[in-house]
Parts: C-alpha cells; structure tokens; sequence
C-alpha cells in the first residue's frame, strides 16, 4: 500500500461516515461476497474494496497530496540549490583584501549541517532512550501540533457556514487529530525527507558553488580566530575532521607546514609565515586549502544527507507496508466486509437469546473461533452472562475471557477494581463494553481515558450499543443514538476506539 491509497482509504471512510450505516453495510457485504474467494490479506482485501465503491480515480485526494508533496519536494529542491550556492558564494567572497577564513567556512558549512544531524539521530533513537533526553522529538511534535492547529484556524476562518455545514467541518477536524495520532509515524518519515531533500540540494549548490570559484577564481585561503590556538593544535583539529577521507587520499589533509603558513592576522593584514619574510606566501600553497573543504562539504555535508534521505524514503515505505490496519475505521471495515448479514426482531430480555436470529456463515465464525474478548458490562445492563456469550459468538465470533462491571451505583469500588484487573492483563484482545444506547455517552467519556491510561494505546476497546424497548425488547440502537454515541467518542481521539451496534436491522 502507498501513500496515496491510504489516503484515498480513509478519504473514504469521512465520506461513508456521513451515510445510511444500513445501506453502507449492504453495500460492502455485497463487496465482500465478491471478494471473499480471493484469499487475500487485508491490505488487498481493503485495497481491492476501494476500487468498488471510489466513483472518481482521475483526482482522488490521495494523487493530490502526491502530486502536491512531489511539487513541494521540488520547490525545497530548487531553494535549496539558491541558498546553497549564495551561502558558499558568500563564505568563499574574495576582493583580494582579505583571504577567504577556514574556520569560516567550516562552521557555516559544516558545523551547522552536523548539529542538525545530531539532531536528527536523537531523534531516530528508541522512544524509551529519547525520553531521557530533554526537547529530542519537539519539532516533529511541532510539526504534528502546527497540522491540527492550522486545521482548526481553518474551522474558525468557515464559521459563517450554515450550522449543519459547520458541524460537518468540525467533526472532520475531529477525525484529522484521529489520523494524525494514527499515523505520526508516517507523518514524521514525510517532514524527515522533504526536509533531506532541501538539505541535500544545498549542499549540491554549495559544492558547485566551491568548485566553479576554486576553478575560475584565484582563491586565497587561511584560518584566524580569537581563541588562543597554535597552529600544531589546530592542525590536529583538521586531522580529527579529515579522518574519513585521510587513509585514501592523504593529499586533501592539510600538512602542519601549510597549517603555520596559512595563519592570518588581520589587524596586520599578514600571513604567519611573511613576519620573518619579505616574501608573501605564495597562492599556490595557501590555496591548497581547496581540497580539505572540498572534502568537508562532500563527507559532513552531501554525503550524510543524501544517506539520511535514502534512510527516511526505507523507513517511510516499511511503515507502510507495516501498517497494521487494525483502526477503528479499518476493523470496522473488515467486519462490515466479511460477517454475514443480521436478521433481527424484537428480542425479549425473559427469553433466551437463540442463533435462530441470525444468518451466521460457517466460515466467519471459523475465522474467529480462536479470538477471545474482555468484557465490560456498562451501568445498569441486565443481561445474563450465558446471553452475554451467545450475544458476542453470533456478533463476533469470540470467546470471552474475563468480564468486568463499571458506571454502576458502586461507581468508586467497581469501576477501580475493573481498571486494576485490566492493567494485570497480558493479553491484548478487544475490550468489549456492553452499554445500552439510550443512556447519555457523556458519563462513559472519563471511565473511557482511564481505561486507556491502562491498556496500551493500540489494544482495541468496542463499545457495543444496545437497545431496550418500552416492552423490555431487544433491540438494535435508534440511528440518533447512535450517532450520538459515535459523536461523542470522537472526541477522545483514539484511534482504536469504536462504536458498533450489536444488531442490526436489515
């Protein structure tokens, strides 16, 4: 899967979101009939579904923003080359008055393009090794904030639109801090190559900035600095900074004799080596400097960039292909795509729940024989465990494995009790919680973040809605509700929290 497939995936996804949920899920049965012979992975399962229901291929939103980074790509490429040959033209300026400084040249060139590779390393470090490191990860987290940030100035900047039409914008705001915690991996790969791409066009500029005036240009070099350095000292400091090259080309490691020789004064406006000499050192020598700065900008400059944007374009194709697909918006896809269609009535709570009303395909509950859940029954839901199980087999296809209680009279006691047993889990099946849809979302949100405080942050927690009628029927949710429910769980922004009707009515 490339980038822009999966932005034309979850392009879709904001577009089904506004939909008839009952229509949607027909029309991706229908899909996934068709292409349940296949025997594909998921990739190309979800892949080969979005060529089905995508009406326009010629300008998805996925080609776009490719087509847009490819532009913006070439943009920071061709600023890059500019400043890149100004900055050399500038350190390498020569009027005759003064030589061209070394060190100069070096800590422009050089010194500033290694301190933001280090940067860059501390960034590529483990998360658990990087958070002992104060600021490592502040500009992509700079970067990510100033995505949404601009994303809700746009919400504002729309805010004379119709009610409705605002509302819409909102919540797909709302979904983009989804994505952007999804896939901040990505995110990062991205800003790393586009910024490489600039980085190394600067330093293409740079060294052919160098090597036009070294070639048509009589350049005279030496090094000054007020520190209090002898030239034996600061001839080892070249030796350290020519170590990658000096073992096969020894002649672009500057001698100690043209290190003494090439010492300015400019107060005096002299060589070192003219003080005891009527005789102004030749151009020649002091312009031998040419092929250690050369190779300085090739080996702490070109070199290095162009291996970390080798290095960013793997990592973001990797990341890709590992996506593990396991979202919200995915699962929900893939349940939509392979379980069977529901046909539900009205079930009373005094019978007994029976397979009966359901249409369950053999090879659906095959798929997940071996899957078990934890579940957790939501305030006051009276439903007998045994019919809590056969609720969830004929749903799911699951076993369950521990079943808790929370958002009870006992609020306090249970709901602490629920959070202690689920952070001694291992395991990272679903959390399954089982709420009836007529109650208020809002009083679930806070039980929902501490929850996730204890589980890892990709674990699957499903909130299934279940309906109660007057006659004490069971029912699938009423669509407001639903929608309700699904509005307000968005707000938490996780990625891997969802909201599913435990029946269907088809």
């Amino acid at each position: 899967m490339n980038l822009a497939e999966l932005i034309d995936l979850e392009n879709q996804f904001l577009k089904d979101s506004d939909a008839d949920p009952v229509e949607i899920r027909k029309r991706d049965r229908k899909i996934g009939r068709e292409l349940e012979k296949r025997g594909s992975t998921r990739s190309e399962l979800f892949l080969a579904w979005l060529k089905r229901v995508r009406t326009d291929e010629s300008n998805s939103p996925g080609q776009m923003l490719e087509t847009g980074k490819r532009w913006f790509g070439i943009i920071l490429s061709m600023v890059g080359l500019i400043l890149g040959g100004s900055t050399a033209a500038a350190v390498l300026s020569f009027d005759g008055s003064s030589p061209v400084n070394v060190v100069h040249f070096l800590a422009v060139i050089v010194g500033f393009q290694l301190l933001t590779i280090l940067f860059f390393m501390i960034n590529a470090l483990p998360n658990s090794i990087k958070k002992m490191i104060p600021g490592a990860g502040e500009f992509y987290n700079f970067i990510g904030e100033l995505t949404y940030l601009s994303s809700r100035l746009a919400g504002k900047i729309f805010s004379h639109l119709p009610a409705n039409r605002l509302s819409g914008i909102l919540t797909d705001l709302k979904q983009l801090k989804i994505k952007q915690k999804l896939y901040s991996g990505l995110e990062k790969w991205i800003v790393v190559g586009l910024t490489q791409r600039f980085s190394l066009a600067f330093n293409i500029g740079a060294l052919a900035t160098c090597l036009y005036l070294i070639s048509f240009s009589d350049l005279a070099f030496a090094w000054n600095t007020t520190l209090q350095i002898s030239a034996a000292t600061f001839h080892k400091i070249i030796g350290i900074i020519a170590i990658p090259w000096a073992s096969f080309f020894p002649d672009a490691v500057p001698s100690l004799e043209l290190v003494e020789v090439s010492r300015y004064f400019r107060l005096n406006a002299e060589y070192l080596g003219t003080r005891n000499s009527a005789t102004i050192p030749h151009a020649a020598i002091v312009g031998r400097w040419w092929l250690f700065l050369v190779f300085s900008l090739i080996f702490y400059g070109l070199l290095p960039r162009f291996v970390i944007l080798s290095f960013a374009k793997i990592k973001l194709k990797i990341s890709l292909n590992k996506l593990p697909l396991k979202s919200a918006d995915f699962e929900s896809l893939y349940d939509r795509l392979t379980r069977p269609l529901v046909e539900t009535g009205a079930i009373n709570t005094t019978d007994k729940i029976h397979e009966s009303i359901y249409f369950t395909a053999a090879e659906f509950k095959a798929n997940n024989k071996n899957k078990i859940c934890t579940i957790i029954k939501w305030g006051d839901l009276d439903i007998a465990d045994s019919d809590i199980q056969k609720l969830i087999d004929l749903r799911f296809g699951w076993k369950i494995s521990d079943n808790f209680s929370a958002g009870g009279f006992d609020y306090n006691s249970s709901d602490a009790a629920t959070y202690k047993s689920i952070k001694e889990q291992k395991e990272t099946q679903p959390i399954l919680i089982l709420a009836e849809s007529w109650e208020a979302p809002t009083a679930i949100i806070y039980f929902l973040q501490q929850l996730r405080e204890v589980t890892r942050a990709d674990r699957q927690i499903i909130i299934g809605m279940i309906n109660v009628d007057a006659e004490k029927n069971w029912k699938p949710p009423l669509p407001s509700d639903l929608r309700s429910w699904k509005e307000e769980i968005t707000r938490l922004a996780d990625p891997y929290l969802w909201v599913v009707s435990m029946m269907e009515d088809e």
